[in-house]
């Protein structure tokens, strides 16, 4: 990670140029996957775990939520023990620490990085040819994540507008909850123990 990257975002921009229906591609989205009961509306916590599963890859790729080079998941999710409340679960690549990037284990490989279109971006992290041996580190993170304020729709159905509330509110609690931890694990992950 990159000081003050953000982690996920919302890509409003590609939403609406690629729709579908003109309006919204999540929009679509959320009309074609959404199985619901149309009897009684979602609690906000059920309502918030689907939009952001629809919202990210694999079911929209690329997804309404993007995530930054180094996250390769984030998945929102009910907490089991306390069923109001939301749990992110965030998997974020590693490159090698310092020390044994120095020492380059012979024959051994770290993450690659896909070819960058930008000279100055080394591009997101890619796993190795599966030929090569491969020590490959990951982080992961679970994040208790606030179910305040989150939209609860007042009738069943689709209700586009909350979902994207609901994912751009949980956006921001997972940079501010797991932002700060990931640039201090990155900055300490790269630097020279003595």
């Amino acid at each position: 990670m990159r000081a003050n990257e953000q982690l996920v975002w919302v890509d409003e921009a590609h939403d609406r140029a690629y729709a579908s229906d003109g309006v919204s591609r999540y929009g679509a989205y959320l009309r074609d996957c959404l199985l619901i009961d149309e009897g009684e509306p979602l609690d906000a916590v059920s309502f918030a775990a689907m939009a952001w599963r629809i919202a990210c890859q694999p079911v929209m790729s690329p997804g309404f939520v993007r995530f930054g080079r180094d996250v390769s998941s984030v998945r929102c999710r009910r907490n089991d023990e306390n069923p109001e409340e939301l749990v992110t679960d965030l998997e974020v690549l590693l490159p090698w620490p310092v020390h044994l990037d120095r020492l380059r284990l012979r024959g051994w490989r770290d993450w690659d990085r896909e070819r960058p279109w930008a000279i100055d971006d080394p591009g997101p992290f890619i796993e190795p040819a599966q030929e090569c041996r491969a020590l490959m580190f990951r982080a992961d993170l679970q994040l208790p994540t606030s179910t305040v304020g989150l939209p609860v729709p007042a009738l069943p159905g689709v209700d586009v507008e909350a979902a994207k509330e609901a994912v751009s509110l949980l956006c921001q609690r997972i940079n501010a909850g797991a932002g700060p931890v990931l640039d201090a694990l990155s900055t300490s992950w790269r630097e020279v123990r003595r």
